[in-house]
């Protein structure tokens, strides 16, 4: 899934995680296996 898909499916009233999602996904220098880590944590 990608992060736009991802962040679709956010519900309007969670505006802040798809903000959230965004910061930490979109502008991550992490490798992938830390990145979702840090994304499930």
């Amino acid at each position: 899934m990608a992060l736009d898909e991802l962040k679709s499916a956010v519900p309007d009233f969670a505006k802040d995680l798809k903000l959230n999602l965004g910061s930490v996904i979109g502008n991550s220098d992490l490798p992938k296996q830390q990145l979702w880590g840090t994304v499930l944590a």
